[in-house]
């Protein structure tokens, strides 16, 4: 589902995969993930053991703001980008 990125984070409520602009989320058996730039974890549901995960490292002013967009409501485990790769 093609989206504007300000409303992003009512498919990320609902665990939605949509295209935005250089945002995107995925649905598989096991992970609902957020990506900036379409290889860039943002954030990660385990749909298994029902927790977010947040990468915390420092981005650029476009992921910072996809980040704001399409942020969960409930509370994530943060981890660096090289965790968050790990857990895929």
């Amino acid at each position: 589902m093609r989206i504007a990125n300000r409303n992003a984070q009512e498919q990320v409520k609902s665990l939605t995969p949509f295209e935005g602009s250089n945002l995107n989320a995925t649905l598989t058996s096991r992970f609902y993930v957020v990506y900036s730039y379409g290889y860039y974890p943002i954030y990660i549901y385990d749909l298994e053991n029902k927790v977010w995960f947040e990468c915390i490292d420092k981005y650029s002013p476009t992921t910072a703001k996809h980040i704001t967009q399409s942020r969960p409501t409930e509370e994530t485990i943060k981890f660096n980008q090289f965790q968050m790769k790990a857990i895929l």
